[in-house]
């Protein structure tokens, strides 16, 4: 008996031990990656930072391939990490791959630790797009952590992929590593280096586009600029292509503007819409008026939970709004030694270089333009859509066409909800006429003329200032904006009406009420 119970207990180790679960060495979210749990990299299977789209692993490749994933985490837990088991038994000689599927948007962020690190050799490729960046920017988007004597190479090809962070993609102190990018486009933003602390840099079928003369330096292990300077701003790689649409092999992966191609605008755009702090991919309401276009309009501001909430505040062209950091806005920093943006006039205005004569974008007279120069755009692109970038792709900031099809199409009343003034628009279109929007007065915010004073909030109760997405024609200084006033503002002598479409200067705090994109 005593016999039989010992075999028996040491088959039962045998199928313990046959049974063991191998580490993979990767870890998403702080949650390892092994054979017990790989054939479902989701939610439903524990990996909580799994947001939505797809995430497999093949073992037998060492392969996780992304697709239209978005993996988040906060604190201090780290996005994906690439490591090895303490054997290193799981490491082939190539090491990871990291395979973002073709046509695919992917995003991971973190808190303070980095988005994506590796300890370990790394292939990132695919043909799709991916975001790495923290929102507390505590440390790398991409890290290349290779101690000392490990020249592993991190390499990109045949792919997009954007990072940010406080280091945007970082090796480990510049004394081992190699950083390859391949046919790629790559965007990388840290605040303490953008591309830096690699012991190489190699490039193949890309060149450095921006900043203007930026290039890798091997006595400084980065990308520096002409002085010799590391870079803390934006570095951009894009494939040589004879058309200069930076396009990566056939995939379409953020093509953000419809083009059909993939060019820097495109991934900048993309950066905005998935990682921007102040996104909100929530789903909200719209209101069929019954127009003749067919635009439907939302029945909330941006940044409002409820129709008569004010919401928040943009300038035009600009796509974070007051109280928010938006480090894309060099000039609003270089005026108050802040990233957040809590002034609105043209020495804080992200499209100009000092005042409203030296326009850095959206300007069709010269004389209105940094140092001459016009662009000849009068309507907003993509990436400074703020209802594009903050709601997503159904949305948009209204056309001057659409704002005023608005006004004539409907009734106005002043009235009051839940104590908030503003302006009742009723479809006057056959069928529709139980139909309406509230537009609550929010004012607007502006009007400061020196950096240190404090921020003004005008017209509240009074006044109501939506954007459109269009110049003025009399200035590109100016822009399209309806306006929906108090009965007390009413004076139709002046052309002031109940509301209207009207010139507003660009670098101030509005309002936007978005439309859906048709």
């Amino acid at each position: 008996m005593k016999q039989r119970l010992l075999l028996a207990l040491i088959a039962l180790m045998g199928l313990t031990a046959m049974a063991q679960t191998t580490n993979y060495g990767i870890r998403i979210g702080g949650k390892d990656v092994t054979s017990s749990n790989y054939t479902n990299i989701s939610a439903t299977g524990d990996f909580s930072a799994v947001k939505s789209g797809t995430v497999t692993y093949d073992p037998s490749t060492q392969t996780l391939t992304l697709s239209n994933a978005i993996i988040s985490t906060t604190g201090s837990t780290k996005g994906i990490v690439f490591y090895s088991d303490p054997d290193e038994t799981v490491i082939g000689i190539e090491g990871y791959h990291l395979v973002l599927a073709e046509g695919t948007a992917n995003v991971v962020t973190t808190g303070t630790n980095p988005a994506l690190e590796t300890t370990m050799p790394l292939t990132i490729s695919g043909g799709g797009t991916a975001l790495f960046r923290l929102t507390d920017d505590g440390h790398c988007g991409i890290y290349g952590n290779y101690s000392s004597g490990k020249d592993y190479t991190l390499t990109i090809e045949n792919s997009t992929v954007a990072a940010i962070g406080k280091w945007g993609i970082s090796g480990n102190s510049g004394d081992a590593g190699t950083l390859r990018i391949v046919n790629s486009t790559v965007i990388a933003t840290g605040a303490q280096g953008s591309v830096c602390d690699w012991k190489t840099l190699t490039t193949t079928g890309v060149e450095l586009t921006s900043p203007s003369g930026a290039a890798w330096s091997n006595t400084n292990h980065a990308v520096c600029d002409v002085q010799g300077t590391k870079l803390t701003s934006t570095v951009t790689f894009k494939p040589k292509t004879s058309s200069g649409s930076g396009s990566t092999g056939s995939g379409r992966a953020g093509d953000m503007n419809g083009d059909g191609l993939l060019t820097i605008s495109d991934v900048t755009t993309l950066v905005d819409v998935i990682l921007n702090s102040s996104s909100d991919f929530g789903t909200h309401e719209y209101v069929d008026l019954g127009l003749p276009s067919g635009t439907l309009w939302a029945t909330t501001n941006i940044g409002a939970t409820n129709p008569e909430d004010y919401g928040d505040y943009f300038a035009w062209g600009e796509t974070v709004p007051y109280g928010k950091e938006d480090r894309s806005n060099l000039t609003n920093y270089e005026s108050t030694g802040s990233y957040v943006k809590r002034l609105f006039g043209p020495f804080t205005y992200k499209y100009c270089a000092s005042d409203h004569e030296t326009l850095t974008k959206y300007c069709d007279k010269s004389e209105y333009g940094y140092n001459g120069s016009a662009d000849n755009l009068t309507e907003l692109e993509l990436e400074d859509d703020a209802a594009y970038v903050n709601w997503g792709p159904e949305w948009r900031i209204p056309t001057q066409e659409q704002c005023q099809e608005l006004v004539d199409n409907t009734t106005t009343v002043w009235t009051t909800v839940n104590g908030i003034y503003g302006r009742r628009m009723t479809s006057k279109m056959a069928g529709y006429e139980d139909k309406s929007i509230f537009l609550p007065v929010a004012g607007g915010h502006g009007g400061e003329e020196d950096p240190d004073e404090e921020p003004i909030l005008n017209g509240v109760g009074i006044g109501g200032f939506y954007l459109s997405s269009a110049l003025s024609n009399i200035t590109p200084y100016l822009v399209s904006v309806m306006w929906v006033v108090s009965d007390e503002e009413v004076d139709e002598e002046e052309g002031f009406k109940a509301a209207s479409v009207r010139d507003f200067g660009r670098v101030y705090g509005l309002s936007v009420r978005p439309v859906r994109a048709q």
